[in-house]
């Protein structure tokens, strides 16, 4: 903890810590709802070094934007299963993915569609 900071607020660092821990641990995973569509995708990061290199796989649900699961780890079957399982369970009408081939072996054909849908996000509106 930075001591400053707590000199700042008049809390001692200890205390500080056991705040942050018991909200953390107060913090539940968001309920997914049921009969979703959803987009699966993953990004390189590094961590502290650039030869460290991770993977962040994450799912965003296509009609509110918000984030369904995310995982990190390495581009694997393991990585992407955690997320994937999730949605799975989660009764999903469909998931969309880039054509990463490790997705056809771990989403159902029924569910899985790597056709592009159109992005209004990253489009310029037209005045």
């Amino acid at each position: 903890m930075d001591k400053k900071y707590c000199e700042d607020i008049k809390i001692s660092t200890t205390t500080l810590h056991k705040r942050i821990v018991a909200i953390a641990n107060s913090i539940s995973e968001p309920l997914i709802p049921y009969y979703q569509t959803y987009e699966l995708d993953e990004m390189r990061v590094c961590i502290r070094k650039k030869s460290n290199v991770m993977w962040l796989v994450y799912a965003i649900n296509k009609s509110t934007k918000e984030i369904a699961g995310f995982y990190i780890g390495r581009r694997n079957n393991k990585t992407l299963n955690a997320v994937i399982k999730t949605l799975i369970n989660s009764k999903t009408k469909k998931i969309y993915t880039d054509k990463l081939r490790n997705y056809q072996y771990l989403i159902p054909k029924e569910i899985h569609s790597t056709k592009k849908i159109r992005n209004q996000r990253n489009r310029k509106e037209k005045p």
